[in-house]
């Protein structure tokens, strides 16, 4: 809940104070003070110990250009093109897609408890992005 929360209210803040800033350059900006707490974090309370095989530097460069790169320049350009809450309610199709993610990657049980969340949650989503029906003047002049 924290996290919807925050990425809604960093939403609201890109929309109002960031929407004009070039897509690259921001999100060069915004990896360059993530790279930095966490470097801070990982001198805190890591070893620094790695173990480099060929799996590690594949899902590395998978996680690092594959997802975040590219979901956060696409979340910048839908930011820019679109409604800040018609992008805002994406996220919250995350956990069940993630969910249906893994009971078809890894062959995770979905319970019935699980299922009704996740009706429940795409229908609100559709809800929340459809375009509401636009009513005729005709016929009653």
């Amino acid at each position: 809940m924290l996290s919807l929360f925050s990425i809604s209210i960093g939403t609201l803040y890109q929309k109002k104070f960031g929407g004009q800033t070039d897509l690259l350059t921001g999100s060069f900006y915004q990896y360059l003070a993530t790279a930095l707490c966490m470097a801070i974090l990982t001198y805190s309370f890591e070893t620094g110990e790695i173990i480099w095989h060929v799996d590690l530097i594949l899902a590395l460069v998978w996680l690092v250009f594959g997802l975040s790169v590219s979901a956060i320049l696409l979340l910048m350009l839908m930011i820019r093109l679109g409604e800040v809450s018609r992008v805002a309610s994406y996220f919250y199709l995350v956990p069940p897609l993630t969910a249906v993610e893994a009971w078809w990657l890894f062959d995770e049980q979905l319970s019935s408890i699980a299922l009704l969340g996740i009706v429940i949650t795409v229908t609100g989503v559709y809800l929340a992005l459809k375009k509401p029906a636009v009513k005729s003047n005709r016929g009653t002049e």
